[in-house]
């Protein structure tokens, strides 16, 4: 059991706490009244995904396009945990109504219905099968309180009640996520709100990052030094 064990196992028990406390701040909001339940499309555009035949997968690929497995539990993309590279002349094509940015969602329609994900710093990808993209409007400036909000067990709700249930799988409409609601106060009231979630996002994104790291560094080490290749030493 390695140091770098220790910090990653650190880091987790750490976003799984800030995370908590973020989404009792999102309960709290529920229930103020100076709140008012609106569309998510207020304040950001859908986008829906290329509905093509998946690209086959390139070694060395020029771009990479996201899997279901990248979206984590905790709310972040990890493009690490699963890589399907593909041609430059795919990734242009699966790219062509955005590229998935920091700052962006990604929202699952089948499968683990609902998933949501943030990109963190450093995403440049194309956004896979079976899945919407929520990109904030220019003018709203609201990513960590939407971050919280999206992977609230109150949205987690009211994704279920737009679920359409079928004989083999569940699915969420694309036409239903931009009427998912928010709860949206005042300018004013919105900045401030922004202002304390934004730390603890922050915090939760770079435990990520850094985890990412420590984990490519450890399964890199590992091999090496079990084949005597290097010594601790």
């Amino acid at each position: 059991y390695s140091t770098i064990d220790k910090k990653l196992d650190a880091n987790k028990l750490i976003n799984k706490n800030l995370l908590e406390q973020l989404h009792l701040m999102v309960s709290e909001v529920y229930r103020n009244p100076s709140f008012e339940l609106k569309p998510i499309s207020v304040i950001a555009d859908v986008i829906d995904c290329l509905h093509s035949k998946k690209p086959y997968p390139v070694e060395d690929g020029y771009g990479q396009l996201i899997q279901l497995d990248n979206i984590r539990d905790d709310g972040f993309l990890d493009m690490r945990n699963s890589t399907y590279f593909i041609s430059k002349p795919d990734f242009e094509n699966w790219t062509r109504k955005l590229i998935i940015s920091p700052g962006d969602f990604v929202i699952t329609n089948v499968g683990r219905v609902g998933a949501v994900a943030m990109a963190p710093a450093g995403t440049k990808a194309a956004m896979g099968r079976n899945m919407t993209a929520i990109r904030l409007k220019h003018d709203s400036q609201y990513y960590s309180y939407f971050f919280a909000v999206m992977t609230s067990k109150e949205m987690r709700r009211e994704i279920r009640q737009r679920t359409d249930v079928g004989t083999i799988m569940n699915a969420l409409n694309v036409k239903d996520i931009p009427n998912l609601r928010i709860p949206i106060s005042s300018e004013q009231q919105m900045r401030g709100i922004e202002k304390t979630f934004k730390s603890f996002v922050e915090q939760i994104e770079a435990n990520n990052l850094e985890n990412q790291f420590l984990s490519a560094v450890r399964d890199s080490l590992l091999p090496k030094l079990l084949s005597g290749t290097i010594e601790l030493s």
